[in-house]
């Protein structure tokens, strides 16, 4: 894994959400909702899917653990908020510093990924984690539950001076 720091404009989404925690989590419902309707979003910007995590709070290792709610979201990008279907919502990924990787596999090595991320790279990188969305891109080389598989982590992040 190798962290590469981006910078990105807003990017606009509409899909669904569901309220959940780590003891909780159980994303395929979600996506079982979600996939057989994302074609009736209009003006969608890519074929990518994108998993977004919205926090009540920074996100901090000292005080998240596997009570903590978060909105667990399935959505696709588009280039205009409009005509949103039923039962779906709308969410801006506020534009900023991220920090990326590339998730190799079928997600067994995230922890490991992040805990990499949280206690050794950003210590030492300048950067501070922001209280912003974060989220996973899914390409055409996302493959559930592939050891194949790839998908992009975007984890938000602004310098500290």
């Amino acid at each position: 894994m190798t962290p590469i720091v981006k910078i990105i404009s807003d990017k606009y989404m509409i899909g669904m959400k569901s309220m959940t925690s780590l003891s909780q989590y159980n994303p395929f419902q979600l996506w079982h909702r979600f996939m057989p309707r994302r074609k009736e979003i209009l003006h969608t910007v890519s074929a990518e899917l994108f998993s977004l995590q919205v926090y009540e709070a920074p996100l901090s290792f000292s005080t998240f653990d596997e009570h903590s709610f978060f909105d667990m979201w399935a959505a696709v990008e588009v280039s205009t908020i409009e005509q949103i279907p039923i039962e779906m919502v709308s969410h801006t990924i506020k534009g900023g510093h991220y920090v990326t990787f590339t998730q190799m596999g079928s997600g067994v090595s995230l922890s490991d990924n992040f805990k990499d991320i949280y206690e050794n790279w950003l210590p030492t990188s300048g950067y501070t984690v922001d209280d912003r969305t974060h989220f996973q891109v899914m390409g055409e080389k996302y493959k559930r539950n592939d050891p194949l598989s790839e998908e992009e982590v975007w984890i938000p992040i602004v310098p500290l001076s």
